[in-house]
């Protein structure tokens, strides 16, 4: 499904985590609305990696959107999010930005990761949440 990227954020990003989610078991839908406020907004991922937990994946090409996303990912009751970046200088970026903001709450983990850490982590994440569970 094309979102409102461009070509980075939707197939250098969002197309290939939601193959890796979709190959390991989990269900990921693509700009997911949550209600904020009086307006619809959209997570670019979210994804279930288990019965009872929720990871919002954003991917961000800079810095601009980071606290909103965040804001998302708190109003879907998220127990992560991961802002996923295309290079070591966004990431960088803003995981700076990420520190001059207001603390999150205690059961959101706010992850900034490359696009690669983030394929990485995919399967190791499920298999933890399903022994948890």
């Amino acid at each position: 499904m094309a979102g409102k990227g461009g070509y980075v954020h939707n197939t250098l990003i969002l197309d290939r985590l939601e193959r890796r989610f979709h190959a390991n078991g989990c269900r990921a839908q693509r700009e997911f609305p949550i209600k904020m406020d009086t307006t619809t907004c959209f997570i670019d991922l979210l994804v279930s990696v288990s019965p009872t937990r929720l990871l919002a994946v954003e991917a961000e090409l800079s810095k601009k959107r980071v606290e909103r996303d965040v804001d998302k990912a708190v109003a879907a009751q998220a127990e992560s999010l991961w802002i996923v970046v295309p290079n070591p200088k966004v990431l960088r970026s803003v995981k700076k930005h990420l520190a001059t903001l207001p603390p999150t709450p205690e059961y959101i983990s706010v992850f900034v990761l490359t696009v690669t850490q983030a394929l990485a982590m995919v399967k190791p994440l499920i298999s933890a949440c399903l022994k948890v569970e």
